[in-house]
């Protein structure tokens, strides 16, 4: 009787011992394919086949400690993306792209920072390029009143109206040229009337 008890205690023990093995090795292997989740789950069944175990108490503190870590990383993160979606919204490029960026070193698996990167590039680009051709033309239109200013003051009001039309081709919201070039028709009507009286004489 007491062989049979022993190899009962034997028995058991050994059906103990598979259980647990069984149970550490699939959670291993769902914590090795950070499956996480399923891990904690085969540890805490581990355990309770071998409360006084050590290894799968580390390891689910191991798994809670890495999950509230990813937690307040998401936190951290969906905080980031919808600040800078606020001030893209609000065309605030650069301070947006920076919050981008920030969200995208937490998260360098996500594309949707990365594609907004990427356009607010473009977006900058093109406003660069738009503002160095608004000097341009600004230069040209202001070269172009310049003369025509000058030709007027001369009294070469043919000349000067060319001028101011071309300034206005380039801008044509100005009141500037378009206002001169009204005053210049009435001038050389009046030269053109005063032509005539002479000529009458």
């Amino acid at each position: 009787n007491k062989i049979e008890e022993i190899n009962k205690i034997f028995q058991t023990q050994k059906a103990i011992d598979t259980k647990y093995q069984q149970n550490i090795i699939e959670a291993n292997n769902f914590y090795n394919t950070k499956q996480y989740s399923k891990a904690k789950v085969l540890y805490k069944q581990a355990l309770s086949v071998k409360p006084n175990e050590r290894y799968p108490k580390d390891q689910i503190v191991s798994i809670d400690a890495y999950l509230t870590s990813v937690q307040a990383n998401e936190e951290s993160y969906n905080s980031l993306i919808s600040y800078a979606d606020e001030l893209f919204n609000k065309t605030d490029y650069l301070n947006s792209k920076s919050s981008y960026t920030e969200a995208s070193n937490l998260k360098p698996v996500a594309e949707y920072p990365k594609n907004q990167i990427i356009k607010i590039n473009e977006i900058l680009l093109a406003q660069k390029n738009s503002e160095a051709q608004e000097k341009i033309l600004l230069e040209q239109y202001n070269a172009y009143i310049s003369k025509a200013d000058q030709l007027f003051a001369n009294i070469e009001y043919a000349a000067s109206k060319v001028s101011y039309v071309m300034a206005l081709n380039i801008k044509p919201n100005e009141q500037y040229p378009q206002q001169k070039i009204t005053e210049i028709a009435a001038l050389l009507e009046e030269q053109k009337q005063k032509h005539k009286e002479f000529n009458k004489l």
